[in-house]
């Protein structure tokens, strides 16, 4: 049987809601909300700032190497970056075309590796431009020949070397081809359930589109993750363009002329020798014959040195170097 509320009860329990001593239904809801599910089995490792760095970079990847690509295959090549997301690695290789053009790219500077795949429709354009065909695309996928895949790695290691010059800006990557493979279900070397950034780029060629997916394991990159951050990269920015200006100023300094003043020595004198003097007299100084000179550079006291003659003229030979500290004294 349900227990009954008395009206002291019922006082308590309102008053208690009035003063925040107990929860409505809508403020535990509006608790619930301020909290996110995690999935220990998916976890997110890239944050939204390394995949805003890593979307600046591929943008300027895509754009770099459309030029180059222009170029070596003789033809119009538009690259154009198409999405970023975070997957698992598992997911990764589902997504792929089988067979396909799937490079590994070895990251000297880091313990780890990026994933490149050329799709089937990209790399047989590849390959009908450089035999001199007018980049047909294929009918059926029935993947690349042994022979069509050496013709491919050309366009690859152009594609590698671009990738190093986009990733320069941020922090050197050194990447270099490992392997290429046809298949990607033989590519296990990361775990399923890695996180992986997904960068996919939009390849055009004559009017007809292709694909290039790359992959970039978070554990790859893991030692250098924090250099992705955009206040990171500005801030090198800053002190590249410090460094540039400060070079600059250097190499103006060197044509600029300077105030060099060899002083032979000092000398006190009374007011009224000094009004009285005229020539042929003898005025003592306080340097000694076998004493070394003070030499001035605008005023601050450089260089120890000796009088002498040099091609009929007076000349002093450098014999010390005052130090910095000095330079007040």
């Amino acid at each position: 049987m349900a227990e009954l509320l008395t009206q002291k009860d019922i006082d308590v329990l309102l008053k208690a809601i009035q003063t925040g001593g107990m929860k409505n239904e809508a403020d535990v809801s509006a608790d619930e909300s301020k909290y996110k599910t995690y999935d220990f089995k998916r976890p997110n490792k890239f944050s939204k700032d390394h995949m805003s760095t890593l979307q600046m970079i591929y943008e300027e990847y895509a754009r770099v190497s459309a030029s180059y690509l222009s170029g070596q295959l003789r033809t119009s090549v538009s690259l154009i970056f198409e999405s970023i997301e975070q997957r698992t690695y598992e997911e990764y290789l589902k997504s792929l075309w089988s067979p396909t053009v799937l490079t590994t790219l070895n990251l000297k500077s880091c313990p780890g590796k990026i994933f490149m795949e050329l799709n089937p429709m990209f790399a047989y354009q590849v390959v009908d431009l450089l035999c001199g065909g007018m980049a047909k695309i294929m009918e059926k996928n029935v993947g690349l020949t042994d022979i069509e895949l050496c013709v491919v790695h050309e366009v690859v290691e152009t594609l590698t070397r671009t990738m190093k010059t986009s990733w320069d800006e941020v922090v050197s990557i050194n990447p270099e081809i490992e392997a290429i493979d046809k298949l990607p279900s033989l590519e296990q070397t990361i775990a399923p359930n890695e996180s992986v950034a997904i960068i996919s780029i939009k390849t055009l060629i004559a009017g007809k589109n292709g694909k290039i997916n790359l992959c970039i394991p978070f554990i790859s990159i893991e030692s250098v993750v924090h250099k992705l951050s955009v206040h990171s990269w500005f801030q090198h920015d800053i002190i590249a363009d410090d460094d540039a200006h400060a070079a600059q100023i250097q190499t103006n300094l060197q044509d600029a002329h300077v105030e060099v003043v060899a002083e032979l020595g000092k000398a006190r004198l009374y007011i009224k020798d000094f009004v009285n003097l005229s020539v042929g007299d003898v005025v003592i100084l306080d340097n000694r014959i076998d004493e070394p000179l003070s030499v001035y550079v605008e005023d601050r006291l450089k260089f120890k040195g000796y009088l002498g003659l040099r091609k009929q003229k007076i000349a002093v030979k450098i014999s010390q170097i005052r130090e910095r500290r000095l330079e007040h004294e």
